[in-house]
């Protein structure tokens, strides 16, 4: 249970996805586009590996399916972006939407694949997760076991864990 939260702990403080998994993006309506036509939304859960989906109601008040030609995928961004080219969305669909009275909420919803690693395991039988992230999250459990009124407190150690944490931080932007 230690190692859990732990791992939890760290992919927090280093921003960071670190088992593979599914997660959903949702916005009630897309930012301005830029000059180029493109709206570009950030995915905030690095690593992105893939998008599946993209996501929106149309004027009638229905989910539709963006056509995978509408949007690109920049995974080695900084964060991840999905950007949306404005010119290519349906006909009839308008921004911001300020006309549509029947707004639905969680009306963009982009379903994407993140984390550093799968669900399997090393020769060793071992997690495979990166070795840094393994260090931060021992030295978080040790830092528990030592100081137990820490760990009710939400508490985190400074010195090794820190420094880990700060090179297992994805992204440098504000």
């Amino acid at each position: 249970i230690y190692a859990k939260a732990a791992e939890v702990m760290v992919e927090n403080e280093a921003e960071i996805t670190l088992r593979k998994q599914t997660r959903e993006f949702w916005i009630e309506t897309l930012p301005t586009p830029q000059a180029s036509g493109l709206v570009q939304l950030r995915l905030e859960t690095p690593p992105v590996t893939a998008v599946n989906s993209v996501k929106y109601y149309d004027s009638a008040g229905v989910q539709q399916t963006l056509s995978t030609g509408a949007y690109s995928f920049i995974a080695d961004g900084n964060p991840p972006l999905v950007c949306i080219d404005y010119y290519q969305l349906p006909v009839g669909l308008a921004l911001p939407y300020a006309s549509i009275a029947f707004r639905k909420q969680d009306e963009w919803r982009v379903n994407y694949t993140c984390g550093i690693v799968g669900t399997g395991t090393n020769q060793a039988g071992d997690s495979t997760l990166p070795e840094l992230a393994q260090l931060a999250i021992m030295e978080l459990v040790a830092y528990w076991y030592r100081d137990r009124e820490a760990f009710a407190a939400q508490a985190k150690p400074t010195g090794p864990y820190a420094g880990l944490i700060n090179n297992l931080r994805w992204r440098g932007y504000p």
